[in-house]
């Protein structure tokens, strides 16, 4: 499965509003994105049809109250996702757009983070998309395609990463509980389910287009999202973690061997 980055993505802006869409022009270039504006229909049409793959934001108001009917027509390119932007609120507006073929339907005004946010989700829905995470254990930091990075906590990135050298990326709790502090039993039984949780909590609020990225099998343990590539970046593996239970509710413990 194919990896979309930024720039392998063409972004188009459709917009009403001339100074709002160069202002969204120049915004998701600076992020990284390859954007261009389309200047009338024919002109998004041809935009469309000379790239692979692309997003459009798409404002309802230039479409001259036949929206419906241009969503219907370009819902018909399988590699478009469509983005589309209005000032309504009407809930049968949204679900008449959203039955007609837009992925994601915001209301105006939307802020610049708001909508490189809904990009980087939008992007994992092209035909042949992965997410990508690269885990660099020695930095602690977690990379998704998109250009989102993510500081980690020691016991998070040591999650992860024991999840990610899992066979089939599937792991007991005894497995992981061993893995992260070598079945020291002066700890609670409730440690590894505080780790998850505030890892996925993390998660949803720094990157929404993950999704739920760790499953929880009942009295089985956690995996990891099939279609989820796990790089491992640097930081060799060791088990016995030896971490203390005050350290690990802090959040803030650091990485020690033990013999």
């Amino acid at each position: 499965m194919k990896d979309h980055r930024k720039g392998d993505v063409k972004v188009i802006l459709f917009n009403e509003d001339v100074s709002l869409a160069y202002d969204m022009y120049v915004a998701l270039e600076l992020a990284g994105f390859s954007v261009s504006l389309a200047s009338s229909q024919n002109d998004l049409e041809q935009m469309i049809a000379a790239h692979g793959h692309a997003i459009l934001i798409l404002d309802l108001a230039r479409c001259e109250g036949e929206w419906l009917l241009v969503i219907r027509r370009l819902a018909l390119h399988d590699q478009l996702r469509i983005i589309a932007l209005t000032v309504s609120e009407d809930a049968q507006e949204r679900l008449e757009a959203v039955k007609a073929g837009v992925d994601v339907y915001l209301n105006k005004p939307v802020s610049i983070d708001e909508l490189k946010a809904v990009i980087r989700r939008v992007v994992t829905r092209l035909p042949g998309a992965s997410l990508v995470l690269a885990l660099d254990v020695g930095r602690q930091l977690l990379m998704i395609s998109g250009g989102v990075t993510i500081k980690l906590t020691t016991l998070e990135c040591w999650f992860l990463a024991c999840l990610a050298q899992a066979p089939h990326r599937r792991a007991s709790r005894q497995e992981v509980e061993r893995f992260l502090w070598d079945d020291d039993l002066t700890l609670t039984d409730k440690r590894l389910d505080v780790v998850v949780h505030r890892l996925r909590k993390k998660l949803e609020a720094e990157a929404p287009e993950l999704g739920n990225v760790v499953t929880t099998h009942r009295s089985h343990g956690f995996s990891l999202l099939r279609e989820t590539h796990i790089r491992e970046l640097g930081g060799a593996f060791t088990t016995g973690r030896g971490f203390r239970e005050e350290e690990m509710l802090r959040g803030s413990v650091s990485m020690h061997r033990t013999s």
